[in-house]
């Protein structure tokens, strides 16, 4: 029974990884049916850390998609698997993921709410990515409300938290959002200072998707101030890197499906090896029941 469990959690495991690998390359139609057949097994087994986390990942692989309805029913058992385990940084997350979604969804009443509520968790359990984070997501659907001020101020403690834990790859983010805020205030030497820094770091950390977002946003800021040279300059380095980007993701695809294979391969083996032992077993019992029927005769006789 031990032995039956131990496999069935280890192929679970082996379904999670190999649906993240799709996950994070964008093969979602190969990411979704690893994840949910991971999510079946532990269900069957009661596994509830695990639970968490397959329905956390199911929920971001049908975001990543764009399918929102889906990914917020996901997110929902997420966190009410977390409440149930007090996993508050689990739920700060889910929370976070939630809001999210519903800016997607142009919701921003129940995206400001779960933001919210991730942040005063956060703050309890003094997580300060998770509240950077939040801060990122509060600024962004201000921002989106037309609230610049707000905007400003939450990119702003964001962009602070970011400095002092050194985490250099997201800083970005709030960069460009800070130089957007200073473009629609003609602000434009402060613009151009955040985005060019923005870029300057997105090269150094070779955040290629932030690079793109930086010379999209400098193409604008050149146009509001009629230097069309710059921004035909800008919008074609970005369609560029855009192109680069399409490639190495196709490169990593291609990498995934070898490993995927390669997974599938290495489970097939096992549950061949796992339906060997089942017939081995079989036939030993059957044995057994012979040589008792023979013993028992011989009893009888």
């Amino acid at each position: 029974m031990a032995d039956s469990l131990h496999y069935e959690k280890g192929k679970a495991d082996a379904l999670h990884i190999s649906g993240l690998l799709h996950l994070y390359l964008g093969n979602y139609a190969q990411s979704i049916p690893q994840l949910y057949q991971a999510f079946q097994i532990r269900e069957k087994l009661g596994d509830s850390t695990g639970l968490g986390r397959s329905c956390n990942n199911l929920g971001l692989v049908y975001a990543r998609d764009g399918k929102y309805p889906q990914a917020l029913r996901w997110y929902q058992r997420s966190l009410d698997i977390r409440i149930q385990q007090g996993d508050s940084l689990g739920m700060v997350y889910t929370l976070l993921s939630l809001a999210e979604v519903h800016a997607q969804l142009t919701d921003m009443d129940k995206a400001t709410h779960y933001a919210e509520e991730a942040m005063t968790y956060a703050g309890l359990i003094g997580d300060d990515r998770a509240r950077a984070l939040g801060y990122s997501i509060m600024g962004d659907l201000a921002l989106q409300k037309g609230q610049l001020f707000e905007a400003k101020f939450n990119h702003n403690l964001a962009l602070n938290i970011r400095s002092h834990l050194q985490d250099h790859y997201e800083k970005p983010r709030n960069l460009i959002a800070l130089g957007e805020i200073a473009r629609q205030t003609a602000d434009y030497p402060t613009a151009k200072a955040s985005l060019g820094k923005a870029l300057s770091i997105a090269l150094e950390t070779k955040g290629l998707a932030w690079e793109i977002q930086a010379r999209e946003a400098l193409a604008r800021l050149y146009a509001d101030q009629a230097q069309y040279e710059q921004a035909y300059q800008m919008e074609i380095q970005a369609k560029a890197k855009e192109d680069s980007l399409h490639h190495i993701e196709e490169s990593q695809r291609q990498s995934a499906l070898e490993i995927s294979y390669q997974l599938s391969f290495q489970q097939n083996q096992i549950d061949l090896l796992e339906e060997k032992q089942a017939n081995q077993r079989l036939r030993i019992i059957g044995l057994l029941g012979v040589i008792a029927l023979i013993l028992l005769l011989g009893t009888l006789g």
